[in-house]
């Protein structure tokens, strides 16, 4: 929205007339407030709001039923914790495993028995379950208070009237308004309740997990700084130069709700960090501990094309129904869900879907992604890569790291890229996706302890 705040301004200090078309009621009437720019009736916006807000009601109320059940059937997690354990805290990612295998920080705690793993509340409960077949592993819905439960469906944000009232106040309102419409505001309530129960009454040592720096993630920097317990934000894929909430002057408090140390998976997601105003004794490199292609992977010119799905339902449809287009015309196409959200039109067969890393599907042709770290990794090994750009929807951020950039198209032109592109230069992995230095990690969880022991099979 901003970018077209700026792009109007732009336009209207030009002598040459345009005509702009918007039916956002928020944006109009930011648009419509901003110098030299003369506005026509604005759309309505209050039947809008009434129906985002209703929205919102009822699917925080979903939420609330959720939570209370959740806190109900892990009560007895609470049970399973230690005070003053190292603990990781991670998602209930679909490739984590019950033995100790974990999607972001691999086989961690295979080498540390002693390590804990706790899920975040945002997650399917069958997955939870599932991997608390692992006594090491608990879920923060245990935490949960069942009589806070009920105030969830209450939940906002409710931007200050000096907010509302400024020079973005339309832009604020809108992201209020449409933030009001989702379950974001509960789960993050909740979020924030578990874990600060949790901190409380276990006390860990330290914490580690895949950081990105959002709003739950703060709040529990600070939540642990106030129990003394360490923090390090494992940053487990480089971000691209889009990718600016991650800096810590998105912090209403800059550094003060970072990690006190940040590892990242090489030396360029580090040297950006430090350009973002990291101080760099607070950045270390531990390598990547997910799985990364190291090395060429095999190109077959006539082989399927892979669509990668991003996280985001709109454009993960959008790229389903051109695989579906091209299935009709015998193109072979593989799709690839994301693995937090694994939603398909499923008109195609079983076997046009895969969950499988790059280094196990066959000889591909090119690669399509959107916005996920798979652009990065099939780059790394070689195979020609398209971003797609949904046209009709918001834009995907550039998930390529600066200096990185691949071709980027809409539906209509796809075809026609892909039959132009080359096979581009293998990147320097190492460079973004260094190899796992389990000696570093040792020295980072171990911080102290004589309890916390290296294994070395």
């Amino acid at each position: 929205m901003l970018t077209w705040s700026n792009l109007v301004e732009v336009l209207a200090n030009n002598d040459e007339r345009v005509l702009l078309i918007c039916d956002d009621p928020w944006l109009f009437r930011h648009l419509a407030e901003l110098p030299k720019v003369d506005a026509g009736a604005p759309p309505p916006y209050m039947a809008i709001s009434l129906k985002l807000a209703l929205r919102g009601f009822l699917v925080q109320t979903k939420v609330a039923l959720r939570a209370t059940f959740a806190s109900l059937i892990f009560r007895h997690h609470r049970s399973r914790a230690k005070i003053g354990s190292t603990v990781i805290l991670a998602y209930g990612h679909p490739d984590s495993r019950a033995e100790g295998y974990d999607a972001y920080f691999g086989p961690l705690m295979k080498k540390w028995p002693e390590l804990v793993r706790v899920l975040h509340v945002d997650g399917p409960l069958g997955r939870a379950k599932s991997l608390s077949a692992d006594p090491r592993t608990i879920s923060l819905h245990a935490w949960g208070n069942p009589l806070a439960a009920l105030k969830l469906p209450f939940a906002r944000w409710k931007p200050p009237a000096t907010h509302l009232n400024g020079t973005l106040g339309w832009l604020v309102r809108r992201a209020a308004a449409l933030e009001g419409g989702s379950g974001q505001a509960a789960m993050s309530r909740w979020q924030q309740i578990c874990q600060k129960n949790w901190l409380r009454q276990t006390r860990p040592r330290l914490i580690t997990w895949p950081w990105e720096n959002h709003a739950w993630e703060r709040g529990f920097v600070c939540s642990a700084r106030e129990f003394e317990v360490r923090t390090i934000g494992y940053l487990h894929t480089p971000h691209g130069r889009h990718h600016w909430g991650i800096s810590p002057a998105s912090n209403r408090d800059g550094l003060d709700s970072t990690p006190d140390e940040i590892v990242c998976t090489g030396a360029i997601p580090a040297k950006r960090l430090a350009s973002l105003g990291y101080p760099p004794d607070h950045i270390s490199v531990g390598g990547s501990l997910r799985h990364v292609v190291f090395g060429s992977l095999p190109h077959d010119p006539d082989g399927p094309v892979l669509m990668a799905l991003p996280n985001n339902k709109d454009i993960a449809q959008q790229m389903e129904k051109i695989a579906v287009g091209w299935a009709k015309k015998n193109k072979m196409v593989l799709i690839k869900p994301h693995p937090m959200a694994p939603a398909k039109i499923r008109t195609l067969p079983d076997t046009m879907y895969t969950e499988d890393p790059l280094d196990r599907l066959p000889p591909l042709a090119a690669v399509v992604y959107a916005m996920s770290s798979i652009g990065l990794e099939a780059l790394a090994g070689g195979l020609p890569v398209i971003r797609f750009h949904p046209g009709t929807s918001v834009a995907p951020i550039a998930a390529l790291p600066e200096n990185l950039d691949v071709p980027a198209t809409n539906a209509q032109e796809l075809e026609d890229a892909l039959r132009s592109l080359n096979r581009q230069k293998t990147v320097d992995v190492a460079e973004y996706y260094s190899a796992p230095d389990f000696g570093f990690w040792d020295r980072a969880l171990n911080n102290g302890s004589p309890e916390f022991q290296l294994r070395d099979d």
